[in-house]
């Protein structure tokens, strides 16, 4: 059963890295206990005090601090110490799947779009609608 409490918040411009800021903005979704900042990151690290509240903020379709840009992953970071924390295989083994899964996505998204686009040489002429002759 996953009970992470803790949210990795990046990318933050630098004009939005603000401490207070962040926390009003997740508190709204319940208790935080912990925020870090990692500016040379473009992150921050926001901690729950349980799990519940971590998933409502997570889950919340609300831009963080007005910007639609900033995305807000479950981390597998010890807030308290984020340079020295380390997943635990099962943790890996998830985060592994779910790049194989956008990258997967983003595939399929470049496949349909190519495969929508005119070809570059229509075998037939435009103005009358004859077939081109080499």
């Amino acid at each position: 059963v996953d009970r992470r409490t803790t949210l990795e918040i990046k990318p933050i411009p630098d004009n939005q890295m603000d401490m207070p800021r962040i926390t009003m903005h997740f508190s709204k979704f319940g208790s935080v206990m912990n925020v870090q900042m990692r500016p040379e990151r473009k992150a921050a690290y926001v901690q729950f005090a349980t799990h519940e509240e971590a998933e409502k903020a997570f889950k919340s379709p609300k831009s963080v601090l007005g910007n639609r840009f900033i995305r807000v992953m479950w981390s597998g970071i010890d807030p308290t110490n984020p340079e020295g924390a380390q997943l635990t295989a099962a943790e890996e083994a998830e985060a592994a799947r779910g790049a194989a899964r956008a990258r997967a996505r983003r595939a399929r998204r470049r496949r349909r779009r190519t495969s929508r686009r005119p070809s570059r040489s229509p075998s037939r002429c435009t103005c009358c609608a004859s077939a081109w002759t080499s």
